[in-house]
């Protein structure tokens, strides 16, 4: 083999793999939890959403307990994970009080969500699954929009089987609300609602499986 050639393929081989190294470097992750996003706070403000200067939100919770409720104020940390063109991603976590039942341990204590200027999604994957999104097109797949300003219809009749899925508008607060029907009108399963208020934020929150059962409740307090 002569040496001219011999020297274009060196030629060849280090353009392949720069251009295969670019390709990885160029894919963009999640960014680490501690890494804020400040350009969007002063671009892209969501009326319905948490003030920027709060990083912690107190709410008096009402949750299930042995057979009955409990009672008790707790805080909720407010952290923004990651920035995106056109929003940011925020994971809103509620400090744990060593009473919390064991089903309210991981997807109900913490909530991620993406919130532009005209929406807030809630995203219904782990962090680590996540992690791995690289636009907000996968965020957005993997979501439900529960705040926006116009008014969102119940695709299903009333206690038709299905998930069900409305956002109503109330003066200057916007109400989400899911859950699931059997064939036979009952509901079963999941269900989560939220209600945003304008320049508060998150004042209410319930979730729970079937007809109450592991509930949780949030209502934003002044404590």
């Amino acid at each position: 083999m002569s040496k001219r050639l011999i020297f274009i393929l060196c030629i060849f081989w280090i353009i392949l793999i720069s251009g295969c190294s670019n390709t990885k470097n160029n894919e963009k992750h999640i960014l680490p939890k501690d890494t804020l996003q400040e350009d969007f706070k002063e671009e892209n403000n969501n009326l319905f959403f948490f003030k920027n200067n709060l990083s912690t939100i107190h709410y008096k919770a009402k949750f299930s307990y042995d057979e009955g409720y409990k009672t008790k104020v707790v805080s909720m940390q407010v952290l923004n994970i990651s920035g995106f063109e056109n929003g940011a991603l925020y994971e809103l976590k509620l400090e744990p009080t060593g009473e919390f039942p064991g089903d309210l341990s991981d997807n109900r204590l913490t909530i991620y969500l993406y919130v532009d200027k005209e929406k807030i999604y809630r995203i219904w994957n782990t962090y680590e699954e996540i992690s791995q999104f690289t636009n907000e097109k996968d965020i957005i797949s993997n979501s439900s929009i529960v705040c926006q300003e116009s008014e969102l219809s119940d695709i299903l009749d009333e206690n038709a089987q299905g998930i069900h899925h409305s956002i109503a508008i109330y003066e200057n607060q916007r109400i989400s609300n899911m859950y699931e029907c059997n064939e036979y009108g009952n509901r079963v399963g999941y269900y989560e609602s939220f209600s945003w208020e304008e320049g508060k934020g998150m004042v209410w929150y319930r979730s729970g499986y079937r007809e109450g059962a592991d509930s949780l409740e949030l209502e934003m307090t002044e404590e």
